[in-house]
């Protein structure tokens, strides 16, 4: 059962951090682009 569990986890894990990672990206594209815009 815990063998079964932990791949789940881990790749969920996987997957979140992935899209934190994307969601962190494109926040910044959005900041400069909005810098950029100002300047």
């Amino acid at each position: 059962m815990i063998f079964n569990f932990l791949p789940k986890k881990r790749y969920n894990y996987i997957y979140l951090m992935m899209f934190a990672i994307g969601k962190h990206i494109i926040f910044w594209d959005l900041v400069d682009f909005k810098s950029e815009d100002k300047m």
